[in-house]
């Protein structure tokens, strides 16, 4: 497994599998131009003729970058090198025939949300498939990407891709939006590409140009009025369905402020908040962050519980909380103890740097508020 930085500088888990000494030739050659493209940084030196070889470097940033590189003159087991690495690998790259790669890959796919992106290529370069997770998993870019680097053919079956017409799966990803349903993916595709008109209402502006086959809602519209099918985007509270059949994209940029007494454990803090986004009808993968006063470094509960969601934990002074506006619940109680008047709404505004959402919420010596940071939706050209 070997971590890339693209330019955004998010770290990329690439696996590569080969299993000829020209398949192990080519990988050499994507893994160098994957190391000098533009916006990546510096690859750890190939290893010589180990089977599995773990290298470790340093990039120049100091970023630790550690690679895995199989192919099958020395290992004989793919199954047992899928499973210890596909989940965590982002890119999974098949030098072989695309059979192979469907057939080992098969015990390890799960839906189209969590599989990662997986490329075949042919062990002369000349053709790089787009397998699986070609737009959520990144799998298309990625291969117009790879096959750009070592002057090949992308291979690219997605019909959206191929007719240059909205995918909503592709803006979703593009615009970090959570899609609440990915049957509904294959709906609003079919009904595009039959052109078929798909309503388009969201609760925040969209920049460029709206994209063919999309049509605009404004909110009240009388239902008689819409299309069968639509795409609601939410970034504020949720609202019921618009549509019929509703395509619902969640933007995640919801903080938690979180104030609670010393020793509460993570499983009443998981509880409460819990109960809290299901009474404002907010799925959890709108979360992105939690946040509190300083105070409460030491709360293993609170610690647990960002740990667990796999989501940042940020602390702030009394006296940088105080400076936040937007706070609409003081408790003199509160300032005494802490040197602030509400730290649930004042963490959860200076995290997101938005808007409070809900505001605080308190149950047995437990408070929870939520702000929303701006979001800025774009369309693409296609």
């Amino acid at each position: 497994m070997k971590t890339i930085k693209t330019a955004e500088n998010k770290p990329v888990s690439v696996l590569i599998i080969s299993y000829t000494r020209v398949g192990k030739c080519l990988a050499g050659t994507i893994l160098q131009a994957l190391s000098g493209d533009a916006g990546l940084s510096e690859d750890a030196a190939l290893s010589g003729d180990a089977g599995f070889s773990e290298d470790a470097a340093l990039s120049g940033d100091g970023e630790l970058i550690v690679r895995r590189y199989a192919y099958g003159e020395d290992f004989t087991d793919t199954h047992a090198l899928l499973e210890a690495n596909f989940r965590d690998a982002e890119l999974v790259i098949f030098i072989c025939a695309a059979g192979i790669a469907v057939r080992q890959c098969a015990p390890f796919l799960k839906s189209k949300a969590e599989d990662p992106a997986v490329l075949v290529i042919d062990e002369r370069g000349l053709h790089v498939i787009s397998l699986l997770s070609g737009h959520l998993g990144g799998g298309n870019a990625w291969c117009r990407r790879i096959a750009a680097l070592i002057h090949a053919d992308p291979v690219i079956t997605t019909a959206t891709d191929l007719e240059q017409v909205f995918a909503v799966d592709l803006f979703a990803k593009e615009n970090d939006l959570w899609i609440e349903d990915l049957s509904m993916i294959r709906e609003v595709s079919a009904r595009i590409l039959k052109g078929e008109p798909v309503g388009l209402l969201s609760d925040t502006a969209i920049e460029g140009s709206l994209p063919e086959g999309l049509v605009p809602v404004q909110p009240g519209t009388d239902s008689k009025a819409l299309p069968a099918c639509g795409i609601r985007i939410i970034t504020a509270l949720p609202e019921a369905p618009a549509f019929t059949r509703e395509c619902r994209l969640h933007a995640k940029n919801l903080w938690a402020g979180c104030g609670c007494r010393k020793g509460v454990s993570k499983e009443r803090l998981a509880g409460f908040l819990q109960d809290l986004l299901a009474q404002h009808r907010i799925p959890s993968e709108r979360l992105r962050g939690f946040s509190s006063i300083d105070l409460k470094k030491g709360e293993a509960g609170l610690s647990e519980l960002a740990a667990k969601a796999g989501l940042p934990l940020e602390f702030w002074s009394a006296e940088e909380l105080n400076r936040v506006s937007g706070s609409r619940n003081a408790s003199a109680f509160v300032k005494e103890i802490t040197g602030t008047d509400a730290v649930a709404e004042r963490s959860a505004l200076l995290s997101s740097g938005g808007k409070l959402l809900i505001p605080k919420t308190a149950r047995d010596g437990m408070t929870f508020a939520l702000a929303a940071s701006p979001v800025r939706l774009t369309f693409t050209e296609q």
